[in-house]
């Protein structure tokens, strides 16, 4: 099989497009917190959110993940904020995976002999709710709770390697804006896979199309508090080429190392700047409502 991509610089172009859409749709739906209230961010994901690396080995260390970096990223910019969660994972006692419960994460503290670069436990921010093997349906079962235990003001959802079901994670937004309408989604583009398989590279290509031209716009259109990062395009050689995958930021087939896990801070972190800081000029909803209806009309062909 070849995987089926149009020209580099047409692909560069629905990339461009792309950031313009997100740019302007979070000017119009930027989240606002009161003065003096703590921003309460939820990590929502799979084993990359909870940060496997190459469990359970563990010989790439485990810092959790991007949290880390998000953490440090935040405090450094002066963010009032609190990770919530109550996910274990990755818990180091033995406890089972909930989604695949004939699995344990394997003892990443070496018997307590190494810790984090950031230590988020000892911060008191280890909270998400990252779960190994998480799907999107899975999800959707339980996440009417776990939002009303968590009451989360920004949702970051990263969501799709174990299934690459677009519909499922239509399903799943569907159900987040219905219970938490004021909270503000950054929805991802999630990263590629290392692997010579084709199909399986392809497949992250077709729902990656799905979230950005399918589904981020049918929640824009709806005014419900969402915007997009593009985590795919970072974990490339070259931006231009989606082929191009740079497995030196990969851990194992699935999982990031931590280079790779500072890359996806450092999209979220721009992720939440936006929806934060920025103002909600009509003239700039105009430009997001123009950007996204040109995507829409030119339907990515890698699928």
């Amino acid at each position: 099989m070849k995987l089926k991509t149009d020209s580099l610089s047409d692909y560069a172009l629905q990339r461009y497009l792309l950031v313009l859409a997100v740019l302007f749709s979070n000017a119009c739906f930027f989240h606002t917190v009161a003065s003096g209230e703590t921003l309460r961010i939820l990590p929502l994901g799979d084993s990359t959110t909870a940060g496997y690396t190459d469990n359970p080995g563990w010989d790439v260390p485990y810092n959790h993940g991007y949290r880390s970096g998000l953490y440090n990223r935040l405090t450094s910019a002066g963010v009032d904020f609190t990770f919530v969660g109550q996910s274990p994972e990755a818990a180091t006692d033995g406890t089972p995976l909930l989604f695949i419960p004939k699995l344990v994460t394997g003892d990443w503290s070496f018997g307590g002999t190494r810790t984090p670069a950031t230590d988020l436990d000892a911060l008191g921010q280890n909270n998400h709710r990252g779960y190994g093997g998480a799907q999107s349906a899975g999800t959707n079962n339980l996440v009417r709770g776990w939002l009303q235990a968590d009451d989360p003001d920004i949702v970051l959802l990263m969501m799709g390697t174990n299934d690459r079901n677009a519909t499922n994670l239509d399903t799943l937004i569907g159900t987040i804006v219905d219970e938490k309408p004021n909270a503000h989604i950054i929805l991802s583009e999630i990263i590629p896979l290392r692997t010579d398989d084709l199909d399986l590279r392809q497949s992250i290509l077709t729902f990656n199309d799905a979230v950005r031209n399918e589904v981020f716009p049918k929640y824009l259109d709806l005014g419900a508090n969402v915007s997009l990062v593009d985590h795919y395009t970072d974990f490339l050689v070259n931006p231009n080429d989606p082929q191009s995958i740079d497995n030196s930021l990969m851990a194992t087939f699935n999982h990031p190392n931590n280079d790779g896990y500072e890359r996806i801070a450092q999209n979220f972190f721009e992720g939440i700047q936006a929806v934060t800081a920025i103002p909600e000029p009509s003239s700039i909803c105009l430009l997001a409502v123009a950007s996204l209806g040109f995507l829409r009309r030119r339907r990515s062909k890698y699928q």
